[in-house]
């Protein structure tokens, strides 16, 4: 469910897979996979995204705002 929250403690291993499993199905279900369209569509870069998805980086609290707020408008399921 799109408003349900999620505690993003940066230190939990749990939270931020979740994290990145929201980015994921953002990507797959709204962008057609790409993960350039997602990361225009988020104002980063798609290099940035990638070392999201692929736990390089860290999910902060200004990506899952926007990953979620670009689900409800465009009404795609993230989770």
């Amino acid at each position: 469910m799109v408003n349900e929250t999620l505690d993003l403690d940066e230190s939990s291993e749990a939270s931020q897979k979740e994290a990145r499993e929201m980015l994921l199905a953002l990507c797959k279900n709204g962008f057609d996979g790409s993960v350039g369209e997602t990361a225009l569509a988020l104002g980063r870069n798609g290099g940035f995204l990638e070392q999201v998805l692929d736990g390089r980086q860290e999910v902060d609290d200004d990506l899952i705002i926007k990953i979620r707020g670009i689900a409800l408008v465009r009404n795609i399921a993230i989770e």
